[in-house]
């Protein structure tokens, strides 16, 4: 089954995921000039928005686009192949979410960005809406397809080959359609780069030849793709180096282990108030670990929800954080991220301390006494 448009996709991304937990521990910044007041909340889908039955996806009117949307992975893949095609793959909550709404409004609603990719890729969505099931067959294919792919937040969009094999994972940026297209188009380089490597790979002789060119084949994609999609490749590469010169292995430890960082960051937050063991968490992976660029930055991100959660508000300790990610690495995704939360946390360093409303409880002076022995412990007052 094919659609024809993208219904106003309203989604979580996980690229932002650290700036929302700023935003959500920084109330005052509300009234502020910014990106994130400009979104739309996230509502519910009502039966209105539909013409057909759930399944069938009707597009809202924010999607002119005509985009020509395959909702089967394997309907996906067939039409990849026999059109020498790679895949665009969608994983979208089409009713929740502000950020996969934005990338609807911004880029998949653009009439540029289909023009650019059609005639590259195959478009694919794969949907899991909150307020309403599709029939059950088509939801247990997707939630099997989702599992397996390890995804957890939406929109998270993969970027395929025609046998259905991801070379690329992306989300939403903050960036306009047209550069959204340049970086998909960015990101097809891997495969290429992949395919060559596979292929100097398949003709190599000696074994650590042989295991050199396979790591570097590896190394094309992120680290997340590979345990799940490229399971034969990494036990060849095993076999052919059992002592990791190649460092691989290591490398590929490395989204567990910070996943199981974060969990233990986000425990001890959010469970304990911990802050202070928190901040030492992150401090101690860092020293044991010793991740470099992206991977320090994302790393060190973790120690913002320390510095942003509401007890604490610490927004000069935030600048200074944001101030040590860019400077690892200033030109990635994590850095940009790390300019934007700088500059509202200097926003809200600026503006004056709010007034303290007096205490009305039970007890309480109010006369005129009361009065004059509030003007003589704070001459400040009028």
């Amino acid at each position: 089954m094919t659609i024809n448009r993208l219904s106003g996709v309203k989604t979580t991304c996980f690229f932002p995921l650290l700036t929302l937990l700023f935003l959500a521990a920084s109330a005052g910044l509300r009234g502020a000039e910014s990106s994130a007041q400009k979104t739309k909340e996230a509502g519910a889908v009502s039966a209105s928005d539909f013409d057909g039955e759930p399944g069938d996806r009707i597009s809202s009117e924010s999607s002119f686009i005509l985009i020509d949307w395959e909702t089967d992975f394997n309907d996906a893949k067939a039409r990849a192949f026999i059109e020498g095609k790679d895949i665009f793959l969608l994983f979208a909550s089409t009713d929740t979410s502000v950020w996969g709404q934005r990338l609807d409004d911004e880029v998949l609603s653009n009439p540029l960005f289909g023009s650019e990719l059609s005639e590259s890729f195959v478009f694919l969505l794969l949907d899991f809406p909150v307020t309403y099931r599709f029939p059950e067959p088509e939801f247990q294919r997707n939630e099997k397809i989702r599992k397996s792919w390890n995804v957890s937040t939406f929109p998270t969009v993969f970027l395929a080959d025609a046998k259905g094999r991801p070379y690329a994972v992306t989300g939403y940026r903050n960036i306009t359609a047209a550069e959204y297209a340049a970086h998909v188009r960015e990101l097809h380089k891997i495969r290429e780069a992949r395919d060559r490597k596979l292929a100097a790979f398949a003709a190599a002789k000696t074994g650590r030849e042989r295991a050199t060119l396979l790591a570097e084949a590896l190394r094309t994609m992120d680290e997340s793709l590979l345990s799940p999609h490229y399971s034969e490749e990494i036990r060849e590469l095993r076999q052919l180096d059992p002592d990791d010169h190649t460092g691989l292995m290591s490398d590929m430890d490395f989204p567990l282990k910070i996943s199981r960082l974060r969990g233990q960051v986000f425990q001890l937050v959010r469970g304990k108030k911990n802050y202070d063991g928190a901040l030492a968490a992150v401090d101690q992976f860092v020293r044991k670990n010793k991740p470099a660029n992206e991977r320090l930055q994302k790393a060190l991100f973790l120690k913002l929800p320390v510095y942003a959660n509401n007890e604490r508000r610490d927004h000069a300790a935030v600048v200074a954080l944001m101030d040590a990610i860019i400077a690892v690495k200033p030109d990635t995704e994590f850095a940009k991220m790390a300019a934007e939360v700088r500059q509202r946390a200097l926003l809200l360093l600026s503006r004056p301390p709010a007034k303290a409303i007096p205490s009305s409880r039970s007890g309480a002076k109010t006369g005129p006494a009361s009065k004059a022995n509030s003007k003589k412990e704070n001459p400040a007052n009028p």
